[in-house]
């Protein structure tokens, strides 16, 4: 396969696992059959007029789209880090990145989505890699951090303003900072919820965006393009189509009863 083929199989891969997606109820995974029998038997349920084809079809939608937004974000990590790999003459375990915290007494282990590790560069790589380093430590007024490279958490999207998620980008900031690394939020689309970037910000973090037109201290397209030597975002123009048929077709099984 050429890496067109490659990327996409990387990307798509992850969100195939939807169209098998089904509701569950108590535990089991049923079809519209069983769903409608297991309401039936529910005397609350059927009085309510639950055990029906309709609602079956509205829990499929529900929790299949919110697997479908999941597995996207995992297609699109599994691509950043297959990028890095091929660009930058990375292993897999070089891309990869964790710490352990404790947490009720027991050790647990953190782990970020992508790692650049200046010290596996080679030395074009890495002269492009610090120059970026050090526009960006300017830009948030931080001293400290990159020493030893970056590390990613790499999502489609981030409209939640979930705190408790924002707290954990936070603590993985800090300790990518103690280990000498500088904490980047990747986010391949521009659907960011606007406080939640401005926390960030006010935190000392880069968040790179899916935005055209802006420089690579803004635009996870223009970092592919100009530090990784991958233009990212003609990637996505060449395989649209094909990339956009795929994901209509598994939308057209999660929205079948």
């Amino acid at each position: 396969m050429n890496s067109d083929e490659v990327y996409r199989e990387v990307l798509l891969t992850p969100l195939r696992v939807c169209k098998s997606y089904a509701p569950v109820v108590k535990g089991e995974v049923v079809d519209a059959n069983r769903f409608i029998a297991l309401y039936d038997a529910d005397p609350f349920y059927q009085w309510m007029g639950l055990a029906s084809a309709e609602l079956f079809g509205a829990h499929k939608v529900a929790g299949g789209i919110t697997s479908f937004y999941r597995q996207l974000g995992i297609g699109v990590e599994h691509l950043f880090q297959t990028i890095l790999i091929d660009n930058l003459g990375l292993t897999d375990d070089d891309v990869k990145w964790s710490y352990i915290i404790k947490e009720d007494g027991k050790d647990k282990r953190l782990t970020l989505d992508a790692r650049i590790p200046v010290l596996k560069l080679t030395i074009p790589d890495a002269a492009r890699l610090n120059n970026w380093i050090e526009r960006v430590k300017k830009m948030l007024g931080i001293t400290t951090a990159g020493t030893n490279g970056v590390v990613f958490e790499v999502r489609q999207g981030y409209k939640s303003a979930d705190s408790k998620r924002t707290n954990a980008d936070l603590r993985n900031a800090a300790r990518a900072a103690q280990d000498g690394y500088l904490f980047v939020v990747a986010v391949m689309s521009t659907q960011v919820n606007p406080q939640v970037l401005q926390r960030w910000r006010n935190n000392g973090v880069l968040v790179l965006t899916g935005e055209l037109g802006k420089d690579e201290t803004e635009s996870i397209f223009a970092f592919s393009k100009i530090v990784l030597g991958f233009d990212l975002a003609s990637f996505f123009i060449r395989n649209s189509e094909i990339l956009a048929n795929e994901v209509k077709s598994i939308l057209n099984g999660l929205l079948s009863t």
